[in-house]
C-alpha cells in the first residue's frame, strides 16, 4: 500500500511539473486583465485556453478567504493549502496552484496521498521555484499577501537574474545545500546555447559536415540519402530536466518526467573546432557513417547545453548516437531504457575512459564494472567549480569512446 501511494505521488509530481511547464509557455503570450479591473482578490483569465491561470486564481482566492475567517472551521483543502503557504512559501503555493493536478490532490480525501505529495513538494521546493522562474511563469497577478512577506528569511532564496522574456544565458545548478549557482570551467562561466557555433577566424566547417551517402538513414524518418528528407531536430528549449549536484559525482542531470526507452532527448552541441584541441575535457570527436568519417570536434567547455553534464553509470540511461538528421550530421542523446521521474540521466563513459590513471567510477551500481579501478577520491578535483564554494569533480568525458553510430 505504501509503495502504491509513493508511485501515485510521484506520478502526481510529474503532472505538476508538466502543468507548470505548459502554463509558463502560455503565460508568455497570454496575459490576464489588470488587477484593478475586478473586485476579486486575484484576476481570472478571460480566454478559454488560460485554464492554468484560472486555476491559480481560484485556488489562491480560496486561501485568502480562509485566512480572513475569524471564526468557523476551514474546509480540508483550505487547511492543506494554508499550511503549505505558511510552512513553505506563498510563492511556492502560487506556482503549484497553476497545476490542475495539484489542485485536485489538495481536495482529495486520501490523506496519505496528500501527505506524500506535500513531502515531495517540500523536498523539491527549490527545484519547483527554479523550474517556474527559468520559464518565466507569470506570477504578477498573484502578489504576496502582507502576512507572508517576512516568512522566507530562513528559506533558500531562488534568485534568477534574467531579463524578462529572455532565455537563460547560463546554466543553473542546484547544489546539495539547495543553493543555485552558475558553473564555471577554469574560471570561465559556462554558457547555454541551442545550436553549435564556431569562430570563422579559426574554423570553417568542412564540406563533409553536411550529410553524405555513407551516413545511413535519417535518425528521425529512416529515409536514405537517395530519398532526401527535410527533417529538423525539434528539441524543447526548456526540456523537462534540471542540473543538480550529486554526492561524489558533481553536477549531473535529473529528469523531471518519465522518459520512454528509445527517445531522442537532446543533441550534444558546443563550439566547432579543428582536431588539435588541447583541452579535451568536454571535446567530442564527431564522426558519422559506416565506414566512419571524421568531421571535427565539438567542444562544450564554455558553450553548450545540458548534455555536457551527464555523469557516468555502469547502468546508463542514455547513449550518444552519431547520426544524420535531414541534411546534417549531428550527435544525439537517446535513452536506452525507461527513465523514471526524478532519476538521474547518465551515460556510459566506456572502458577507455577509466583506463586513464586516477579516474574513479562513482556510479554506485551493484554491477559496477570499474569498482576498484583508479586512484584516490580526490584525484580529479579540478576544473568545473561552484560560484559559491570550492571546486567540484571535473566532468572529463572520453566522449568518442561512448558514441554509437547509426
Amino acid at each position: 500500500m505504501a509503495s502504491d501511494v509513493r508511485q501515485q505521488a510521484l506520478f502526481t509530481m510529474e503532472l505538476i511539473y508538466l502543468d507548470i511547464h505548459v502554463a509558463s509557455l502560455k503565460s508568455r503570450t497570454l496575459r490576464g486583465p489588470k488587477p484593478n479591473e475586478t473586485n476579486r482578490p486575484f484576476t481570472t483569465a478571460t480566454s478559454s485556453v488560460e485554464i492554468f491561470t484560472n486555476a491559480a486564481a481560484e485556488t489562491l482566492s480560496t486561501v485568502l478567504d480562509g485566512l480572513k475567517l475569524k471564526t468557523g472551521p476551514l474546509d480540508l483543502a483550505q487547511t492543506r493549502l494554508i499550511t503549505l503557504a505558511k510552512n513553505l512559501s506563498w510563492t511556492l503555493l502560487s506556482i503549484c496552484s497553476h497545476s490542475t493536478h495539484f489542485n485536485e490532490v489538495a481536495h482529495t480525501p486520501d490523506n496519505l496521498l496528500w501527505s506524500a505529495v506535500y513531502v515531495s513538494i517540500r523536498e523539491n521546493a527549490v527545484s519547483i521555484e527554479l523550474f517556474a522562474k527559468l520559464r518565466h511563469l507569470d506570477l504578477s497577478l498573484f502578489p504576496i499577501p502582507d502576512q507572508f512577506h517576512t516568512q522566507r528569511k530562513k528559506a533558500p532564496k531562488v534568485h534568477i537574474p534574467l531579463y524578462p522574456e529572455r532565455e537563460p544565458r547560463f546554466p543553473h545548478v542546484i547544489s546539495q545545500k539547495c543553493k543555485i549557482y552558475h558553473p564555471k570551467y577554469k574560471s570561465n562561466r559556462q554558457r547555454t546555447v541551442h545550436s553549435s557555433l564556431y569562430n570563422p577566424a579559426t574554423y570553417r566547417p568542412p564540406p563533409n559536415y553536411t550529410r553524405q551517402p555513407t551516413d545511413g538513414l535519417c535518425a528521425l524518418c529512416n529515409k536514405p540519402y537517395t530519398d532526401p528528407c527535410t527533417c529538423v531536430l525539434q528539441l524543447d528549449k526548456y526540456p523537462l530536466l534540471e542540473l543538480r549536484e550529486y554526492p561524489y559525482k558533481g553536477i549531473g542531470v535529473r529528469s523531471l518526467t518519465f522518459i520512454k526507452s528509445g527517445t531522442f532527448i537532446g543533441e550534444y552541441i558546443g563550439e566547432l573546432r579543428k582536431f588539435d584541441v588541447k583541452d579535451t575535457t568536454y571535446a567530442l570527436h564527431q564522426a558519422v557513417g559506416k565506414p566512419q568519417r571524421s568531421i571535427g570536434v565539438i567542444d562544450a567547455a564554455v558553450y553548450g547545453n545540458w548534455t555536457r553534464y551527464m555523469n557516468h553509470s555502469c547502468r546508463p540511461a542514455a547513449v550518444f548516437v552519431s547520426a544524420a538528421v535531414g541534411g546534417v550530421a549531428c550527435v544525439l542523446v537517446r535513452t536506452v531504457r525507461d527513465v523514471e521521474m526524478f532519476e538521474e540521466v547518465t551515460v556510459d563513459y566506456g572502458r577507455s575512459y577509466f583506463e586513464v590513471g586516477g579516474r574513479v567510477c562513482r556510479c554506485g551500481e551493484k554491477g559496477c564494472r570499474f569498482r576498484g579501478w583508479g586512484g584516490s577520491a580526490d584525484s580529479e578535483r579540478s576544473g568545473t567549480s561552484r560560484d559559491w564554494d570550492g571546486s567540484l569533480l571535473p566532468l572529463s568525458k572520453a566522449l568518442f569512446s561512448m558514441q554509437r553510430f547509426l
